[in-house]
């Protein structure tokens, strides 16, 4: 990301730097012709910001349609906060903003504040998705960190961003944080009381992301339904059935109840087979087909070897 801003930034610079060298020579020669030159600078600056933060984008943001809608709107508040400058105007607005509409007691909110909440929200948001993003796809697993381990550190990173950003919205807007801490403390008591399926949920979804013993990927047998894990969420993990259909089962299955996990541990399994036969037949013979054909199989190991057994 730094690379591409200062890959980004050469040319504005020049031409900044070419421009104020100019109109400071055309200012020594003709006084006259020549005024202020800080409002074009001040042009050329909004093109140097917005190529450093259209190049910081195009790191961080791989969506291609989420990519060119923060340009778009990166584009507006930009040329919007320039035109108003130019026009003179920004003063007025930035004072409009600023009247209280609501106050109570030591509380103000204005115009001014909900809009920066708003935008400190949608940054530690954002801010909180490529966290996820570079912490388990790339930076933990190349440390070496067990990809599953990477997925939850990355997965909790996220959130406590999220709850970050909320605590500094209520700042902005002027909320006392330790009359909304107690609130939300009492609050989260009795979320915890009426939703304990939920809360049990979510402290299991924690345990299978740290503990390790599922991960994505697996094949297990769970609720007597065989699958392949797909995601493992914090409320609820997808289960993909061997006929195609995703399951999505509550995290608290997995750990109130006993999973057979096939990819756990070693690759070697006993698998057995029930074979039906007539009571006519031979069963030394059968005994002899069934090895034969168990000894052509190429996922047959020789030590221990396959073996039959008779029942019923």
């Amino acid at each position: 990301a730094l690379r591409r801003a200062l890959h980004a930034s050469i040319w504005p610079v020049l031409s900044m730097m070419l421009g104020s060298i100019t109109l400071e020579f055309g200012q020594t020669l003709r006084p006259d012709y020549f005024g202020n030159h800080g409002e074009i600078l001040a042009v050329l600056g909004f093109f140097l910001g917005f190529r450093i933060l259209d190049g910081i984008i195009q790191e961080l943001k791989p969506d291609r349609q989420g990519r060119n809608g923060t340009r778009r709107g990166l584009l507006v508040a930009l040329f919007a906060v320039i035109a108003l400058h130019q026009l003179g105007w920004l003063s007025p607005v930035m004072e409009f903003l600023q009247r209280p509409f609501l106050s109570s007691g030591s509380m103000t909110v204005t115009s001014l504040s909900v809009l920066t909440a708003i935008g400190a929200m949608y940054l530690m948001v954002t801010l909180s998705r490529l966290t996820q993003n570079y912490l388990g796809r790339r930076v933990l697993p190349h440390l070496g960190i067990e990809f599953t381990l990477a997925e939850a550190l990355a997965t909790v990173a996220r959130y406590l961003l999220v709850v970050i950003g909320v605590f500094w919205a209520l700042d902005l807007l002027g909320f006392d944080l330790s009359t909304v801490a107690i609130g939300l403390g009492a609050l989260g008591l009795g979320i915890g009381m009426g939703l304990q399926g939920i809360v049990n949920n979510f402290v299991s979804g924690l345990i299978l992301m740290f503990e390790g013993s599922i991960k994505r990927g697996d094949v297990l047998t769970v609720a007597g339904t065989d699958g392949r894990v797909q995601r493992i969420g914090l409320r609820a993990s997808v289960i993909r059935s061997r006929e195609g259909e995703d399951l999505i089962m509550p995290n608290s299955t997995f750990t109130d109840n006993t999973i057979t996990n096939f990819s756990f541990g070693d690759d070697l399994k006993l698998v057995g087979v029930q074979i039906g036969v007539s009571y006519d037949a031979d069963p030394v013979e059968v005994r002899d087909i069934l090895l034969e054909v168990a000894a052509a199989e190429k996922m047959i190991i020789e030590h221990p070897a396959p073996l039959v057994r008779f029942r019923e």
